[in-house]
């Protein structure tokens, strides 16, 4: 009774559409409608294995036409090398469901059911066969497998960046925008190729150039680094290329080996780059071209084997454009370009080189300070324009100044920000309000600089239903004042 209430709902919707059930034609009309749009190739076979019925998929995925294939029967499709194998043959030998993957010309996969369909004496009169196509869910698969396999190596190469800051004191990598600038910096490593680190002054150029180098086949070398900006104009030659004996007064009489030179077999780290003089830029390009030096007041060409890694945080397209860096330097420099994110675009660092340094700064002057919650709220929500050299700055002068040994927020020496932020005046304030209004500074700030709420939550490190909740509370708490 249930087969005869199923089987009458599944064909409810067909009723609705032929009004009149003794309507045959229409009746039949809809279900080869249905059979036709079917997404899965069907074809229908009698009895004896003759195509009855194949519908526009079917020919899609095979190949074939219709014409080729109605009124044949399979035994015959076979013989003539049309298909190699017949699902309603077997189906007919077996009286059961038969399915296996077959290839078509159109060197599609497919696995193709056939289903017998018996009458009421066992005498089977029909062979229906799916045709369901393999092709797009093994691409599917490919697809699926290659980007496990991506992830897998990512995932590799993001154990090995770890394990390498593990065994760096120097190197704090949290935050997802920095560890892609390890997975790069590790890249680097592994090559010849000169590089150059951009980003703002302190964050960390130093770092990542040492990183590439101590990570890199050339690590049991020397490596050199030179603060172009530094060096007196006047002897930043002499400091470079080294000279000989007698180059001039003052020089030793054994003469004196550049740093350059001294940086042969390793790498030379050029921070500052854009403050070389433009007759300092020449010699240099000369060097990388030549891979040699000569020293001032000499006439020998000395090679010298070396990897430039430069830093800068000025633009140099910029410098070129005002014919203030040399174009060619420039390129020859700039093989790869690493750029690092200042501290306030990567707070997922600030907090745990925070904690690096105070642990650093507490052991070097023998004292136990802790940050408060308070005071690492205020760390976080801080936009330190010096970056990682300002946070260090910060936590020593916290280390050493303050008298208890739990830092509060008010401890942190970043009184002129919190002067700028603040709108207190002469009131007493407590600690919960006086964070809260710093807080949403930084919230009008971000939406200002960014006039976008996702990406505005974002760059605090907030969720945008949190940053939108706290938006909203606080301009409803403190817009008046605030404006």
């Amino acid at each position: 009774m249930s087969r005869v209430l199923q089987k009458k709902d599944s064909f409810s919707l067909i009723r609705s559409i032929v009004k009149e059930e003794k309507d045959l034609a229409l009746y039949c009309d809809v279900l080869e409608q249905i059979i036709e749009n079917a997404p899965d190739g069907i074809y229908i076979n009698d009895g004896q294995a003759n195509a009855v019925l194949i519908n526009k998929a079917f020919e899609r995925i095979s190949g074939l036409k219709r014409e080729e294939l109605i009124g044949r029967n399979h035994a015959d499709l076979i013989k003539d090398g049309i298909i190699a194998r017949s699902v309603a043959i077997e189906a007919i030998q077996q009286r059961k469901t038969i399915t296996l993957v077959h290839t078509y010309p159109t060197k599609r996969q497919a696995l193709v059911t056939g289903t017998p369909i018996f009458d009421d004496n066992g005498r089977i009169i029909m062979i229906i066969n799916s045709c369901r196509d393999l092709t797009e869910l093994n691409n599917l698969q490919a697809k699926y497998d290659e980007e496990v396999g991506l992830r897998q190596r990512y995932e590799k190469q993001l154990e090995e960046i770890m394990d390498a800051a593990s065994k760096d004191d120097s190197l704090i990598v949290k935050d997802e925008k920095m560890v892609r600038v390890i997975m790069l910096a590790n890249k680097m490593a592994k090559v010849k190729s000169n590089v150059m680190l951009t980003g703002e002054s302190g964050v960390g150029k130093d770092v990542i150039a040492r990183y590439i180098h101590d990570n890199s086949t050339d690590n049991k070398g020397p490596f050199i680094a030179v603060n172009c900006g530094a060096l007196p104009e006047n002897l930043i030659e002499s400091e470079l290329f080294g000279y000989e004996a007698g180059a001039f007064t003052g020089a030793r009489k054994t003469g004196k080996a550049g740093l350059i030179e001294a940086a042969s077999g390793g790498t030379l780290f050029l921070d500052e780059v854009g403050e070389l003089p433009l007759v300092m830029q020449v010699r240099l390009l000369r060097c990388i071209n030549n891979k040699a030096i000569v020293r001032v007041g000499g006439t020998e060409e000395i090679p010298v084997q070396i990897r430039i890694i430069s830093a800068t945080n000025k633009n140099l397209k910029e410098m070129i454009q005002e014919k203030q860096f040399r174009e060619d330097l420039y390129y020859r420099l700039c093989v790869v370009p690493v750029e690092i994110p200042p501290l306030r675009e990567r707070p997922g660092d600030i907090l745990p080189l925070a904690e690096y340094y105070l642990d650093y700064y507490n052991k070097r002057y023998e004292t136990g300070k802790k940050l408060s919650h308070s005071a690492s709220r205020l760390l976080y929500s801080y936009q330190w324009p010096g970056n990682v050299r300002e946070l260090k700055n910060v936590i020593e002068r916290v280390v050493v100044t303050c008298e208890t040994e739990m830092v509060m927020a008010e401890d942190l020496p970043i009184n002129e920000e919190i002067t700028k932020i603040s709108i207190f005046g002469d009131q007493k304030v407590n600690m919960k309000e006086q964070l809260e209004r710093i807080e949403y500074e930084q919230i009008v700030r971000a939406y200002d600089r960014y006039r976008n709420v996702c990406l505005a939550a974002e760059s605090l490190g907030m969720t945008e239903p949190t940053y939108v909740r706290k938006r909203k509370a606080y301009t409803r708490k403190y817009g008046k004042q605030h404006e």
